[in-house]
């Protein structure tokens, strides 16, 4: 398995078919994802996922971790494939994969076939491809613009369906492990309002609530140790949001979304 970092970083955009591969399913398990090694990344390229009919959009970025991975080293992920469909590598012990590690995942409509198109995306993506030029561009711009996986779409008169994904921790999140820690130590509360769901909503809200990352993993960079306890603090969805909307650009802290809270009050 190669794991070497590379210096230029080039972008790519593979689709993935959900009929054959839950990806969805994958990624919201693992956080990470083996792909049949039909295309040549280096290690610490970034690689969008486009999602075929019905979603129609790019949903993924993520980054390439390792590369020419035997099947045999690959991760277990029969539960993920179709009912019939399964891995090349399962006959084939010489097919190599590349592990993919989630970085951001969008649910903006900008990012839908009819969008990218006008962009200069050439119909549906088959294979694996590199991005580039304006197409590229406007691709990082659409997941930089929502961080939250929320945007405002202007209206074209065409509608679009099916696209729906709860979020229950921040995109960023890439140990559930550090969440459930920070949950025990912290509790289900909101830190910013009080909100307590299983108090208003009984057994539906019980255990729920967001994590939210005091130092947003966007502004770091690069992987680095969590201590769930410190750097993580539970929220609710609204509260969570307003963080993350920030004003100027930057995210606010808790301190200063409970003192908007006081001056409304």
């Amino acid at each position: 398995m190669n794991t070497l970092e590379n210096k230029g970083k080039q972008y790519w955009l593979i689709s993935s078919n959900d009929s054959i591969f839950k990806l969805e399913e994958c990624l919201n398990e693992t956080n990470l994802v083996d792909w049949q090694g039909s295309f040549s990344p280096k290690v610490g390229d970034i690689v969008f996922i486009y999602r075929t009919r019905p979603i129609q959009r790019i949903c993924y970025k993520t980054e390439v971790i390792a590369i020419n991975i035997p099947y045999r080293d690959t991760m277990n992920d029969y539960k993920f494939w179709g009912e019939k469909h399964s891995p090349k590598g399962a006959t084939d012990p010489n097919t190599l994969y590349h592990r993919l590690s989630l970085l951001e995942e969008s649910t903006s409509m900008s990012l839908h076939l009819e969008e990218l198109k006008k962009q200069g995306m050439k119909g549906v993506p088959q294979g694996p491809r590199k991005l580039s030029g304006q197409l590229l561009e406007y691709i990082l711009s659409a997941f930089s613009s929502s961080p939250n996986g929320y945007d405002e779409i202007t209206d074209t008169g065409n509608y679009y369906e099916g696209a729906l994904k709860q979020v229950y921790v921040n995109k960023y999140e890439r140990d559930r492990n550090a969440r459930d820690k920070c949950i025990k130590a912290n509790g289900c509360i909101c830190r910013v309002c009080g909100m307590n769901f299983e108090k208003i909503y009984g057994e539906l809200g019980k255990g729920f609530i967001h994590v939210h990352h005091i130092v947003p993993i966007s502004t770091i960079g690069k992987e680095y140790k969590l201590n769930p306890v410190k750097d993580l603090v539970p929220v609710c969805p609204n509260c969570h949001a307003m963080l993350h909307r920030g004003k100027d650009g930057k995210t606010v802290t808790i301190a200063e979304l409970k003192k908007l809270i006081s001056a409304k009050s």
